[in-house]
């Protein structure tokens, strides 16, 4: 009988604290507020693009390993026009981190990475922004004289 005194003991302390706790929460005060907070949504047009003119390299002599470089800023520069909603950000970037570019009449490919870009970074206050693309052509030695071309990718996001 000794033994069973402090385990009665145990679960009368445990349901007078519950007991205790339960009356406690039933009869104080919940104290608490109201905030109205507004909502708001803006639907933002689709954005197309056009390009006004490809990523051009300059000629290049057959039978030179080299790296052709076109800066976002030069003249030859890729340039695409993006049309959209105004005065809303826009981040841009090229999806590919290289390509290959091929000539119809070779066998030969040159890859084409390094893409950089200079773009504003919201659209103006027509809609309108104009996204530059350079790049890197890596052209072997062994690479047959012939026209190239290749595609790559413009994502523009809003912000």
């Amino acid at each position: 009988m000794l033994q069973e005194a402090p385990v009665n003991n145990r679960w009368r302390a445990i349901v007078l604290l519950t007991v205790i706790t339960l009356v406690t929460l039933l009869i104080s005060p919940v104290w608490c507020t109201d905030q109205l907070f507004t909502i708001s949504l803006r639907l933002l047009k689709p954005t197309t693009m056009t390009e006004v003119h490809a990523l051009s390299f300059p000629d290049a002599n057959t039978g030179i390993e080299q790296d052709l470089v076109v800066p976002a800023s030069s003249p030859n520069a890729g340039a695409l026009e993006v049309a959209g909603s105004k005065n809303i950000g826009i981040n841009s970037s090229v999806v590919e981190n290289g390509i290959m570019i091929a000539s119809p009449d070779t066998d030969t490919k040159i890859t084409v990475d390094g893409f950089t870009l200079s773009s504003p970074p919201v659209m103006d206050d027509q809609g309108k922004a104009t996204v530059k693309i350079g790049g890197t052509a890596h052209i072997l030695a062994d690479a047959q004289d012939g026209d190239y071309s290749g595609t790559a990718t413009l994502r523009v996001v809003y912000l």
